[in-house]
Protein backbone atom coordinates (compact mmCIF):
# COMPACT_ATOMS: atom_id res chain seq x y z
CA UNK A 1 0.00 0.00 0.00
CA UNK A 2 2.57 2.48 0.70
CA UNK A 3 4.38 1.58 -2.65
CA UNK A 4 1.33 2.45 -4.48
CA UNK A 5 1.01 5.55 -2.39
CA UNK A 6 4.10 6.77 -3.29
CA UNK A 7 3.62 5.72 -6.53
CA UNK A 8 0.65 8.13 -7.30
CA UNK A 9 2.37 11.31 -5.10
CA UNK A 10 5.28 10.82 -8.19
CA UNK A 11 2.70 10.96 -10.33
CA UNK A 12 0.63 14.43 -9.90
CA UNK A 13 -2.67 15.40 -9.10
CA UNK A 14 -2.37 13.89 -5.81
CA UNK A 15 -0.93 15.21 -2.41
CA UNK A 16 -0.33 14.16 1.26
CA UNK A 17 -0.46 16.61 3.95
CA UNK A 18 -0.29 16.46 7.72
CA UNK A 19 -2.25 18.73 9.67
CA UNK A 20 -4.47 18.72 12.78
CA UNK A 21 -8.28 18.72 12.08
CA UNK A 22 -8.85 21.10 14.52
CA UNK A 23 -7.03 23.82 12.61
CA UNK A 24 -9.47 23.93 8.88
CA UNK A 25 -8.06 26.91 7.86
CA UNK A 26 -4.66 25.41 7.34
CA UNK A 27 -5.89 22.02 5.52
CA UNK A 28 -7.89 23.85 3.06
CA UNK A 29 -4.43 26.23 2.41
CA UNK A 30 -2.71 23.26 1.91
CA UNK A 31 -5.32 21.06 0.44
CA UNK A 32 -5.57 24.08 -2.13
CA UNK A 33 -2.35 23.06 -3.70
CA UNK A 34 -3.91 20.23 -5.02
CA UNK A 35 -7.43 20.73 -4.57
CA UNK A 36 -9.90 22.77 -6.92
CA UNK A 37 -12.05 23.57 -4.60
CA UNK A 38 -14.71 25.31 -7.36
CA UNK A 39 -15.09 21.44 -8.55
CA UNK A 40 -16.74 18.79 -6.47
CA UNK A 41 -14.46 17.05 -4.21
CA UNK A 42 -14.77 14.45 -1.42
CA UNK A 43 -14.17 15.15 2.82
CA UNK A 44 -13.50 11.94 4.57
CA UNK A 45 -13.84 11.76 7.87
CA UNK A 46 -13.70 7.98 8.75
CA UNK A 47 -13.32 7.10 11.83
CA UNK A 48 -11.71 10.75 12.98
CA UNK A 49 -14.63 12.81 14.83
CA UNK A 50 -15.57 10.85 17.99
CA UNK A 51 -11.66 11.66 18.64
CA UNK A 52 -12.73 14.88 19.16
CA UNK A 53 -14.91 16.05 21.95
CA UNK A 54 -17.40 18.58 22.23
CA UNK A 55 -15.21 21.13 23.66
CA UNK A 56 -12.80 21.12 20.89
CA UNK A 57 -15.65 22.08 18.45
CA UNK A 58 -15.76 19.46 16.02
CA UNK A 59 -19.33 20.86 14.42
CA UNK A 60 -17.54 24.09 13.39
CA UNK A 61 -14.51 22.75 12.38
CA UNK A 62 -16.41 20.56 9.81
CA UNK A 63 -18.81 23.56 8.76
CA UNK A 64 -15.40 25.31 8.27
CA UNK A 65 -14.26 22.53 5.41
CA UNK A 66 -17.01 21.88 3.89
CA UNK A 67 -17.76 26.20 3.54
CA UNK A 68 -15.32 25.41 1.13
CA UNK A 69 -16.88 22.91 -1.18
CA UNK A 70 -18.23 23.72 -4.23
CA UNK A 71 -22.08 22.10 -4.77
CA UNK A 72 -22.13 18.66 -5.64
CA UNK A 73 -19.08 17.94 -3.07
CA UNK A 74 -19.61 15.05 -0.98
CA UNK A 75 -18.62 14.60 2.86
CA UNK A 76 -18.22 11.41 4.39
CA UNK A 77 -18.56 10.26 8.25
CA UNK A 78 -18.07 7.46 10.08
CA UNK A 79 -18.59 7.51 13.53
CA UNK A 80 -18.36 5.60 16.78
CA UNK A 81 -22.03 5.18 18.97
CA UNK A 82 -23.30 3.82 21.59
CA UNK A 83 -26.44 4.00 20.37
CA UNK A 84 -26.70 -0.04 20.39
CA UNK A 85 -24.68 -0.68 23.59
CA UNK A 86 -27.07 -1.26 26.68
CA UNK A 87 -27.10 1.42 28.92
CA UNK A 88 -24.96 -0.58 32.24
CA UNK A 89 -22.05 -1.25 29.33
CA UNK A 90 -22.22 2.41 28.03
CA UNK A 91 -21.62 3.62 31.90
CA UNK A 92 -18.48 1.07 32.16
CA UNK A 93 -17.01 2.19 28.75
CA UNK A 94 -17.61 5.86 29.71
CA UNK A 95 -15.71 5.47 33.46
CA UNK A 96 -13.04 3.54 31.56
CA UNK A 97 -12.51 6.34 28.70
CA UNK A 98 -12.52 9.43 30.82
CA UNK A 99 -9.27 7.62 32.67
CA UNK A 100 -7.33 7.88 29.43
CA UNK A 101 -5.24 10.39 28.05
CA UNK A 102 -7.49 11.05 25.04
CA UNK A 103 -10.77 10.18 25.66
CA UNK A 104 -13.19 9.33 23.14
CA UNK A 105 -16.87 10.92 22.03
CA UNK A 106 -19.14 8.93 20.93
CA UNK A 107 -22.63 10.43 19.17
CA UNK A 108 -25.76 9.73 18.75
CA UNK A 109 -27.56 9.05 15.26
CA UNK A 110 -29.08 12.98 15.99
CA UNK A 111 -25.70 14.03 16.90
CA UNK A 112 -24.19 12.82 13.65
CA UNK A 113 -26.72 14.27 11.47
CA UNK A 114 -25.62 18.14 12.74
CA UNK A 115 -22.38 17.12 10.92
CA UNK A 116 -24.95 17.27 7.62
CA UNK A 117 -26.13 20.11 7.69
CA UNK A 118 -26.19 21.58 3.88
CA UNK A 119 -25.85 18.17 2.65
CA UNK A 120 -28.74 15.48 1.36
CA UNK A 121 -27.83 12.72 2.70
CA UNK A 122 -27.58 9.75 0.25
CA UNK A 123 -29.25 6.77 0.72
CA UNK A 124 -29.55 4.27 3.16
CA UNK A 125 -29.07 7.09 5.43
CA UNK A 126 -26.94 7.70 8.57
CA UNK A 127 -26.99 3.60 9.29
CA UNK A 128 -24.75 1.16 11.19
CA UNK A 129 -21.35 1.17 8.75
CA UNK A 130 -22.57 -2.69 8.96
CA UNK A 131 -25.55 -1.84 6.47
CA UNK A 132 -24.31 1.11 4.46
CA UNK A 133 -24.41 -0.67 1.22
CA UNK A 134 -25.31 -3.82 2.37
CA UNK A 135 -28.70 -4.10 3.45
CA UNK A 136 -30.01 -6.95 5.67
CA UNK A 137 -26.25 -7.44 6.92
CA UNK A 138 -25.63 -10.34 9.60
CA UNK A 139 -23.24 -8.18 11.39
CA UNK A 140 -25.34 -6.96 14.66
CA UNK A 141 -25.11 -3.06 14.81
CA UNK A 142 -23.90 -3.33 18.32
CA UNK A 143 -20.11 -5.37 17.02
CA UNK A 144 -20.03 -2.22 14.73
CA UNK A 145 -20.91 0.10 17.02
CA UNK A 146 -20.41 3.08 14.36
CA UNK A 147 -21.99 4.84 12.31
CA UNK A 148 -21.38 5.81 8.25
CA UNK A 149 -22.82 7.94 5.97
CA UNK A 150 -22.07 9.89 2.62
CA UNK A 151 -24.04 13.35 2.13
CA UNK A 152 -23.99 15.60 -0.97
CA UNK A 153 -23.78 19.01 -1.00
CA UNK A 154 -26.75 20.73 -2.20
CA UNK A 155 -26.38 24.19 -4.24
Amino acid sequence: MLTHARALLRGGGTAYLEADFRQPATILAQAAATLDFEKPVAVMLIALLHLVRDEESPYEHVAALVEALAPGSYLVISHGTADFVPEEVRAKVAAADARTANPSQVRSQAEIARFFEGFEVLEPGIVPVSEWRNPGSSVPAIEASCYGAVGRRIP
